[in-house]
């Protein structure tokens, strides 16, 4: 009798199929992944004119407007999203799903359908070559796939969904009666669309490009000629992959940085993506280093170069994968970093901080806020910048705050505890939109979306369903139906 460890060929299809799921949903931040919360997200995105936003739950997409009218859209599940300077038109990152390959091989662009027909040639190899009287264990199979697709994870689901279409002969005799799970086999990716705001919906137009990594944050250059974004990434464990592409229908997408932290920005002069990344060492610890880096993506007059120059690095830092950037008019460059002087002792605390730095001027880094600022910044290295530039919002869990970038002075906008991973966002430049979680004390409460200004805070959300709020939230609404007293029968 075989061990535990030995499995039959018939669990062995069950093992690529699983393989290939997994793999696939931990590339993409949807699914397994993002319903789980893991990745934070700005899930309410405002337009520049503060007229509408975009909201995307874990399960839905619907537009709002200022008052929380709130609109539920046909469009599925979006990722992420950034609206055009006129306000008139939004690019999404839309979740999508092929169970066919004909499907799927229409959206992918050329390289990427080459690359996946011929992993999928060398699965295939790879399996047949082994004896036919060989039992594929659990080890064996798992062996094969991380061979055949190393550092191209992003590739298993596609090149067996390939095979399972175009020629499955081979390996249905291999694998027996459980090829037939292939049949549910559906391969996730994303779409990169532009949709155009129609009154209270939106209308979809150009599909920019298609990504099977997954496409989780998304940054419009200033003259909207060009997209950055952040897919999962291949060859690292805990770092992104940072890509650029023209804003234009069916555009080829480039990759310029492995490794980088989850947000990036473009330069105000639109020539650079600037980013953080990792210097490479996965297992570094217990301080692992990374650079402030920009790369020019685009000449003067904001259309990307036929081939981008190699990368600056600007200022070396403590890496963590969701160290967050943006850029100034002035030039200069805000990133949050671990605030520590090397050497130090392994248990020595990592505050994060904030600093600036503009290129030009080297060894200028300075602090955002004084060291000796008497409130302390919630411990999370994610921020965005409003608007007009004048302030920062941080935020850690439920935890919100903002920074005035002239002095450095801090407000508190929340300090209510709660696991919320839904990153706030600025509607205008004194207005930051933010989640209020419910309060374990009340059982009739639940989380609700606000808008603050000038240290007063307005809930919106008030007539929206509890299954928006529990999709946005991550969290089960403690709602209870109000008590009643129970009914008398007359004697």
């Amino acid at each position: 009798m075989g061990t535990s460890s030995t499995i039959s060929t018939m669990n062995a299809a069950r093992i690529l199929k699983r393989l290939a799921t997994t793999s696939t949903l931990l590339l993409l931040g949807v699914g397994a992944v993002m319903s789980a919360g893991c990745l934070p997200r700005r899930l309410v995105v405002w337009s520049p004119d503060a007229s509408r936003a975009v909201v995307m739950d874990s399960n839905s997409t619907s537009l709002c407007d200022g008052d929380g009218k709130l609109a539920r859209l046909d469009i599925g599940i979006v990722q992420a999203a950034a609206w055009m300077p006129d306000s008139k038109r939004v690019l999404l990152a839309v979740h999508k799903s092929a169970d066919k390959w004909a499907d799927l091989a229409k959206a992918l662009d050329e390289p990427t359908r080459q690359a996946v027909i011929a992993a999928a040639d060398e699965l295939e190899k790879a399996i047949l070559a082994k004896p036919a009287d060989e039992n594929l264990s659990d080890d064996v199979v798992q062996a094969i796939v991380e061979d055949v697709f190393e550092d191209r994870a992003s590739l298993v689901a596609p090149a067996l969904l390939h095979l399972r279409d175009n020629r499955p002969a081979a390996l249905r005799k291999r694998f027996g009666e459980k090829w037939k799970e292939m049949a549910k086999l559906s391969v996730p990716y994303s779409q990169l669309r532009l949709f155009d705001l129609k009154g209270m919906s939106l209308k979809p137009a150009a599909a920019i490009l298609h990504s099977l990594k997954g496409i989780n944050e998304i940054r419009l250059a200033p003259n909207a000629k060009a997209v950055a974004f952040v897919t999962g990434s291949d060859r690292t464990k805990d770092g992104f992959t940072l890509h650029v592409a023209p804003l234009t229908a069916n555009a080829a997408p480039r990759e310029l940085a492995d490794g980088v932290s989850f947000f990036s920005d473009w330069s105000a002069d639109g020539q650079h993506v600037v980013y953080i990344r990792s210097a490479g060492a996965e297992d570094a610890k217990p301080v692992k280093v990374g650079s402030l880096s920009r790369r020019q993506v685009a000449g003067a007059d904001g259309n990307l170069l036929a081939e981008a120059p190699p990368a600056e690095n600007l200022a070396t830092l403590v890496f963590d994968n969701l160290l967050a950037v943006r850029c100034l008019p002035d030039g200069r460059i805000l990133f949050a970093s671990a605030d520590m002087t090397l050497p130090a002792a392994v248990d020595t605390p990592r505050p994060i901080s904030l600093f600036a730095f503009k290129p030009g001027e080297p060894g200028q880094v300075t602090r955002v806020i004084p060291r000796q600022a008497k409130t302390q910044l919630p411990p999370s290295p994610v921020f965005d910048l409003s608007p007009n530039h004048k302030l920062i919002c941080m935020t850690d869990d439920a935890k919100v705050c903002v920074v005035a970038l002239a002095d450095g002075q801090i407000t508190w906008v929340q300090k209510a505890e709660g696991k919320l991973r839904a990153l706030p966002s600025w509607r205008t430049a004194g207005e930051l939109c933010f989640i209020i979680p419910a309060t374990k004390e009340d059982p009739h409460s639940r989380a609700e979306v606000a808008l603050w200004s000038a240290g007063k805070t307005r809930v919106i959300s008030t007539n929206w369903p509890d299954k928006v709020m529990e999709k946005l939230t991550f969290i089960p609404s403690q709602k209870q139906p109000p008590t009643t007293a129970p009914t008398t029968e007359p004697k």
